[in-house]
C-alpha cells in the first residue's frame, strides 16, 4: 500500500467516525463536524502547553522544605465548635516561623504535637512550642491568646476566618 492510498483511507475513516457514521456499526455521533474536532484538539493543545509552562512555576512557588519532603511543623486542629451548628475539627500543619493562612472558618485551635522531618535535627518536645493566631498577614494584630499543648485557643463562639497562625519554639523552656 503506497502512502497516498494510506492517507486517503485514514482520512475517509476519520471523516466517517467524526461525522457520526461508522463503516462497521451504527454508533452515535461523536462530533458533528471537523470544525468541532479541530476546535477541541486546539483547546486540548493549549491546555497541555499552559500546564507544561506552569508546572515548574507551581513547584518553585512551594517552600524548599515542601519540595524536598523535609520540614518542621506544628500539628494543630482547626476547631469548628460554633454555639449553633455542626462541630468539626480539621488537622492542619503550620510551618515553624511562618505566618500561615488556610481558607476556612474556625472557632478555636488545639496544638496536638509537632513533626520534624529534617535530617540531623533532634526530636522536638511539643511542650516547648507556642502558637498564636493573628488577624492580619503581618502578625501585627493578635487574634487569639497564645496556645500550647496544655492550653487551647478559643477565638470565638461563632465561626470566624482562620486568620494567620504563627508557631515557634520557645527559647527559654
Amino acid at each position: 500500500m503506497d502512502l497516498n492510498n494510506h492517507i486517503t483511507r485514514t482520512s475517509t475513516l476519520l471523516l466517517h467516525y467524526f461525522k457520526g457514521t461508522n463503516t462497521t456499526s451504527n454508533t452515535p455521533k461523536r462530533y458533528s463536524s471537523l470544525e468541532q474536532l479541530f476546535t477541541i484538539a486546539i483547546m486540548k493543545s493549549i491546555f497541555i502547553a499552559v500546564t507544561a509552562l506552569l508546572a515548574p512555576a507551581i513547584t518553585l512557588a512551594q517552600p524548599l522544605s515542601a519540595r524536598n519532603g523535609n520540614g518542621a511543623y506544628a500539628n494543630i486542629l482547626a476547631l469548628k465548635h460554633p454555639v449553633s451548628g455542626e462541630h468539626s475539627e480539621t488537622p492542619v500543619n503550620i510551618p515553624f516561623g511562618q505566618l500561615t493562612h488556610y481558607d476556612q472558618a474556625i472557632t478555636g485551635f488545639q496544638l496536638l504535637g509537632v513533626t520534624v522531618s529534617v535530617p540531623d535535627e533532634p526530636e522536638l518536645d511539643a511542650s516547648k512550642v507556642t502558637c498564636q493566631r493573628y488577624k492580619d498577614a503581618y502578625g501585627v494584630q493578635p487574634g487569639s491568646a497564645p496556645f500550647t499543648t496544655a492550653v487551647n485557643a478559643s477565638v470565638s463562639t461563632n465561626l470566624v476566618d482562620f486568620g494567620w497562625v504563627l508557631c515557634y519554639v520557645n527559647a527559654n523552656v
